[in-house]
């Protein structure tokens, strides 16, 4: 009876490390010889902030700091599904060359950096020299500690014996799996020749599909162009999960976003997004902001799910060109957000109508009946609609002209 508690004991102890992780090791090599070696973070919870952190290796229980990584800004607001790979960049393995070597673009949850980027972390371990991971044992794994001090996670789980060996030199050992509690599981670990590795890219089956899931949304394209003198955003996404909507921010330096000088261009709502969707989605929204020739502007690009959670893609820049025709507002006819909605008795309707097209703004209710119409000319326009006379319940309001036609939703709450 004794030994058997002892075992459930001990189980629940190991099955209690792979909970309550928000970062973990996801694959760890010791590099083709010498010391190129090699470690990737996968950040599984949303808006984490990992300032302060460190990297090392907890051989037979005791604390061993590589990297501490620094107080930038960038390090302040992971997404999950980001992927962070932190190699040796004073003998570097082939396998990160292949990669792509440094890469500290995080705007496509991918960031590959070396322990000599001093922007992003402090050495404060064995690297560079002969390695930091050892294999007598097999127990001299990598690991993550907060910035109190708490161990996040730990590949080898126990010492001195570990649940889940360390490659050996001139491997790489990887997780296949898709759930952190699998992570305490040897066999869910492939160990391979190094150059087998993938840094900064998913392990291939469950591990890619998990890693993909994570992502609340896959960009694959973020441009900005002048377009028939009108300033385009433009995007792309190639899955989408509860993605409530979009914010662009537009700044006149790269660093805007971090100094808090931006602008939010579509100040009047979230431009809507999918929701959820497994199928590539084209976006375009204009810039009506004023521009000067010859001047560059940074853009950014804000993913809000259905509960509040952000992630940060960009920037982006575009210069304008001399001699570009800057068109006299409005260029486009658009409907913006009533605001506020829900309402108690009024909101207010903006919307703008285009150079040559004429414009109808109609109420209505949830049986189709049109309860106000509105006629305008060419401009920029405000409608306060009061409905007093109305009782609480969904309403419809409606944009039409010659090249348009919008409906949207308001909600009437007394």
């Amino acid at each position: 009876m004794k030994k058997t508690v002892l075992f459930i004991l001990g189980f629940l102890f190991v099955v209690s490390l792979a909970f309550g992780q928000s970062v973990v090791i996801n694959e760890m090599s010791q590099g083709s010889d010498g010391a190129k070696e090699w470690v990737e973070l996968l950040v599984v919870e949303n808006n984490i902030d990992i300032r302060g952190w460190e990297l090392g290796d907890n051989d037979d229980g005791i604390w061993h700091p590589i990297v501490e990584f620094t107080t930038h800004l960038d390090w302040s607001n992971l997404a999950q599904g980001t992927i962070v790979v932190i190699y040796n960049g004073g003998d570097i393995d082939a396998t990160i060359t292949a990669a792509g070597g440094e890469d500290t673009d995080f705007s496509d949850n991918v960031v590959i950096i070396p322990e000599s980027n001093t922007t992003y972390l402090t050495d404060i371990g064995g690297w560079p020299g002969s390695g930091v991971f050892g294999n007598t044992d097999r127990d001299d794994c990598a690991a993550i500690q907060n910035a109190t001090d708490v161990i996040i996670h730990d590949m080898a789980i126990t010492h001195p014996t570990a649940t889940v060996d360390s490659p050996i030199s001139g491997n790489v050992k990887y997780f296949t799996e898709d759930s952190l509690v699998e992570l305490v599981i040897d066999s869910n670990w492939t160990e391979a020749a190094s150059s087998n590795g993938t840094p900064g890219l998913g392990n291939g089956g469950n591990n890619t599909t998990w890693i993909e899931g994570l992502l609340p949304v896959t960009l694959t394209s973020f441009t900005a162009q002048f377009i028939n003198d009108n300033l385009t955003i433009l995007w792309t996404t190639q899955s989408e999960t509860s993605n409530q909507g979009w914010n662009i921010y537009r700044g006149e330096s790269e660093n805007a976003l971090e100094n808090d000088e931006t602008i939010q261009i579509n100040n009047t709502g979230l431009i809507e997004g999918a929701g959820n969707s497994s199928q590539p989605i084209d976006y375009s929204f204009q810039d009506e902001y004023t521009v000067v020739e010859n001047n560059t502007y940074w853009y950014w690009l804000e993913s809000v799910s259905y509960s509040n959670d952000t992630e940060i893609y960009g920037p982006i820049s575009l210069t304008i060109p001399e001699g570009a025709v800057i068109p006299e507002l409005p260029t486009l006819t658009f409907m913006n957000s009533n605001y506020p909605n829900p309402f108690n008795p009024e909101t207010i309707i903006e919307f703008s109508i285009k150079e040559n097209e004429t414009g109808t703004l109609t109420i209505h209710n949830t049986k189709g009946q049109v309860l106000e119409t509105h006629n305008y000319e060419t401009g920029e326009h405000e409608l306060t609609w009061d409905a007093t006379q109305y009782g609480s319940g969904i309403y419809f309001y409606k944009l039409e002209t010659q090249s348009y036609t919008e409906t949207k939703k308001m909600i009437m709450l007394k």
